[in-house]
């Protein structure tokens, strides 16, 4: 009786921020739809004739763009007349995952969590629950799972309708887009969803702000997002041979899959533990767990300076030295503000 009146209360807690997430998450399917539609149609319209295809060639050969070298007239129609060229034996196809998941899709998930968690925190209801009976796991399951389930069934069903528009608004035989290809987009709608819900969840619970949920957590997020790109990518340039080990197609999609569903367990796990641990005495810090402090300190240590490389006068040892500085000032700050909280809360 007691899960049940918990869930029940996270539901009615919750239910305008999930109704806001489902009325955004399927006008952009309705929109994107309408759009990609568009474009299919207009690209029919312009269809270049043989002689237009000809001169065409000729203007590319003339600029060195040899894009349209090899491609016959034939082959330039046959890829007109397709949505999306077909990969019909992949599970991952990047057309398909192009045209139906944008960026939008990524901040979802990501902003869905920290407002639940920043709604809670925000209003004291969290307070209010810890002083309850029900237990802090409990509560933090409860909230999670309720996100997560709803955030799962509304992108979904966001997919099922654009999905849906595209064969309902193109004729079949050029759609080009296969059931493995549908499944591997609803596999990587479930990693992304939970890996970024999980992360949304996770910083809103150890914040105290809304300041510091947004400012450090997002800001934060794209810093490190921003320089595991800049690694991988200077990893593949100037270390092909380790590089060349990795899988490739349908193979490191699973593998980034398995990733990215195990890292939300984890992530799951931690902060749920983390949550059971926080102490109400740390409102009116920048975190509620200070502790952890040390580790954003960390992180931003190595993600900081090695996000901006040589961004100042392209010198390394300038750039890295003045935001290994700017790190340290940060963290300075940080715990002058906690000292005087504490001070405060003294007298």
């Amino acid at each position: 009786m007691g899960d049940h009146q918990l869930l029940k209360l996270v539901r009615m807690r919750h239910k305008a921020l999930v109704r806001v997430m489902f009325v955004f998450v399927v006008l952009l399917a309705l929109l994107n739809t309408g759009e990609s539609l568009n474009t299919y149609h207009e690209q029919q319209k312009n269809t270049m004739t043989f002689t237009q295809f000809i001169e065409e060639k000729k203007r590319a050969a003339k600029y060195h763009d040899t894009s349209l070298v090899n491609e016959s007239y034939a082959t330039y129609l046959k890829e007109q007349r397709y949505f999306v060229m077909p990969q019909r034996d992949k599970l991952y196809s990047s057309l398909v995952v192009g045209q139906i998941i944008t960026i939008i899709h990524y901040a979802i998930p990501l902003l869905l969590g920290l407002a639940m968690a920043g709604m809670d925190q925000a209003s004291s209801f969290n307070v209010a629950m810890f002083k309850s009976r029900f237990k802090r796991r409990q509560f933090f399951a409860a909230r999670y799972w309720y996100g997560l389930t709803c955030l799962l069934g509304t992108t979904t069903l966001g997919i099922g309708i654009l999905l849906l528009g595209i064969f309902a608004g193109v004729p079949t035989e050029y759609v080009g887009i296969s059931g493995l290809n549908i499944l591997g987009l609803l596999m990587m709608n479930l990693a992304i969803d939970s890996f970024l819900f999980t992360v949304g969840i996770g910083v809103g619970s150890i914040f105290s702000t809304l300041f510091g949920m947004f400012v450090f957590g997002l800001f934060g997020g794209w810093l490190g997002a921003s320089a595991i790109q800049r690694f991988m990518v200077y990893n593949a340039v100037n270390h092909r041979s380790y590089w060349s080990l990795l899988p490739r197609g349908d193979q490191l999609f699973l593998l980034l899959f398995i990733l990215a569903l195990t890292i939300s367990v984890a992530g799951y796990w931690l902060t749920r533990w983390l949550f059971d641990r926080i102490s109400l005495e740390n409102e009116g810090d920048i975190l509620l767990l200070p502790k952890l402090r040390w580790v954003i300190f960390v992180y931003a240590l190595i993600v900081v300076p090695f996000n901006f490389g040589d961004w100042l006068f392209q010198n390394e040892l300038l750039s890295y030295s003045v935001s290994i500085i700017g790190v340290l000032a940060l963290g300075l700050w940080w715990l002058h503000r906690e000292r005087a909280q504490e001070q405060l809360m003294v007298r």
